[in-house]
């Protein structure tokens, strides 16, 4: 089977590049460079486009946010300088230069810490200054920044990790000034005005009379129409919304708020009306829980022993029967820890059983506060399917008969290995291995049909399995106009049918055959 996508919704311009944060024309060209963040967390996102078209003709994704672009006055060539204080002795960056007719990038720096790169300016066709910040906040002078002019008889094709540490050290310093970054909205709006807001897709939903519900950062909850046109939105407060729970009825759903890096910001669940996009009821949680649907299709809450929720954590997506967790670290073989996937009892959430109120007025912040039970899950199994190893989690789903999907990577600390990442099913009473399908990369989304499990890729990859044996039956790479689409949420929403959510804000149906 082969994927493909039949409809796009959400479109934007410069949807690749995120929320803009700095944007460089280059009229020589004809190309445009954005960068800017996309979601926390999350790799930052610098796209090159053409300015007759605005198609994508690059796209770069740097472990920190860009600070600087600079176009080579002669070569396709971009230089992109990122960085960041590490928050605890290091200003760790990156010096990256983007071939804009190969889409090659290369790091340059030697040393894998790198430096914090706040400007970039070319001199000439052969030399680039670098504006640094010191090396540590613990520097000789921590309030100069360090000039460095970088000299290549050829810029054509620049090595990786050629830049030393003693061509860093040949600087002039200044007094350490602020470097604002200048508003890329008039530069975006010359090109294609009304750019409309994005954000990360954290979960989506196919009603039956082909609305689509969306939460993201963008918007608590947004409903569109089977035209594509956007019915309401719950606009984000600051914050957009999680998961998403659908009334049986159809008529409200509940909407998790409460992103694990604001530590201030507890955690609420808000009823809204899907008719109108009203907010009609709200209820406050005293201590971190995940939304789920219980048996009965109504929001339930699961607890969690912590706010912070790494990625590595398991992630139940769809479930009924065992309200899945991981819990706790014990001692393993030859001194690994070994994580749990524990049991742990669902909440039911107040006033989820009452039918939505007819013209239920709007409601505000206010709302009562949830205590959800704070009993320690129950222990059930490691974490790895495969004794001995310490391993990360990831996305999980419930199969019909109760049998666990679950998504995972086994930990090393040199780093990961081919062959290290994995979908596995296992028995939900002891965590017994029914099949297991290696991969290169950890899958960040997962659902499931009964016949097939998807499983969709930070590459843009999306893989169908047969459930039963786990056998590979179809692929497919999502891409728009040539770049790629890093998928962020995924429901089957007919067998074979996905509608996919990504991190640029789109919103995919797409389909095997």
């Amino acid at each position: 089977m082969i994927l493909r996508i039949d409809r796009v919704h959400a479109d934007r311009p410069f949807a690749e590049a995120g929320n803009p944060r700095l944007a460089v024309t280059d009229e020589r060209l004809g190309l445009l460079a954005v960068t800017g963040t996309v979601g926390h967390d999350r790799p930052a996102s610098t796209a090159v486009y053409r300015t007759s078209d605005l198609t994508c003709v690059a796209l770069l994704r740097s472990r920190h946010h860009a600070h600087a672009l600079a176009f080579h006055p002669e070569l396709p060539l971009l230089a992109v300088g990122t960085g960041r204080y590490d928050g605890g002795y290091h200003n760790e960056g990156e010096l990256l230069l983007l071939d804009l007719g190969s889409g090659r990038a290369v790091s340059a720096f030697h040393d894998p810490t790198g430096r914090t790169v706040r400007g970039l300016e070319w001199r000439d066709g052969h030399t680039l200054r670098l504006s640094l910040e010191p090396v540590s906040k613990d520097a000789q002078d921590p309030q100069v920044e360090h000039l460095v002019d970088l000299h290549r008889p050829d810029w054509r094709r620049p090595e990786p990790r050629s830049v030393r540490g003693a061509e860093l050290g040949n600087s002039t310093t200044r007094p350490l000034t602020a470097h604002p970054l200048p508003d890329p909205g008039p530069v975006l709006d010359r090109h294609r005005p009304g750019r409309g807001p994005g954000g990360v897709v954290h979960d989506v939903r196919l009603l039956d009379d082909g609305r689509v519900l969306v939460s993201s950062d963008g918007a608590l909850l947004e409903c569109r129409l089977p035209s594509g046109e956007v019915s309401w939105s719950v606009p984000a407060a600051p914050h957009g919304g999680a998961r998403l729970v659908v009334a049986p009825d159809q008529r409200s759903a509940w909407v998790h708020v409460g992103p694990w890096y604001v530590p201030d910001l507890p955690d609420s669940v808000s009823r809204i009306d899907l008719s109108t996009g009203t907010r009609t009821a709200r209820v406050r949680l005293s201590a971190p829980a995940d939304l789920h649907a219980g048996p009965d299709g109504l929001p339930v809450l699961v607890p969690r022993g912590s706010r912070y929720v790494p990625r590595d954590d398991l992630h139940l997506r769809r479930g009924s029967g065992t309200s899945f967790c991981t819990v706790g670290t014990s001692r393993g073989p030859g001194g690994t820890h070994q994580r749990w996937v524990g049991a742990a009892d669902p909440v039911p959430l107040p006033g989820a059983e009452e039918p939505l109120a007819p013209d239920a007025p709007p409601l505000g912040e206010s709302g009562p506060l949830l205590a959800p039970d704070r009993t320690p899950p129950r222990p059930l199994f490691p974490l790895s399917p495969l004794p001995g190893e310490d391993h990360d989690g990831g996305p999980g789903v419930e199969l019909p008969g109760g049998d666990l999907l679950q998504a995972g990577a086994r930990w090393r600390r040199e780093g990961r290995r081919p062959g290290d990442c994995y979908l596995a099913r296992r028995d939900p009473a002891d965590g017994t291995l029914r099949w297991l399908f290696r991969t290169d990369r950890p899958a960040v989304v997962l659902d499931t049909d009964g016949t097939h499990a998807y499983a969709g890729y930070d590459s843009g990859d999306v893989l169908a399995l047969s459930s039963t044996d786990g056998t590979l039956r179809g692929w497919g790479r999502l891409t728009l106009r040539g770049a790629p689409l890093v998928p962020t949420a995924l429901t089957v929403t007919a067998p074979g049918r996905l509608l996919v959510g990504t991190e640029c804000g789109r919103l995919l149906e797409c389909a095997f055959a």
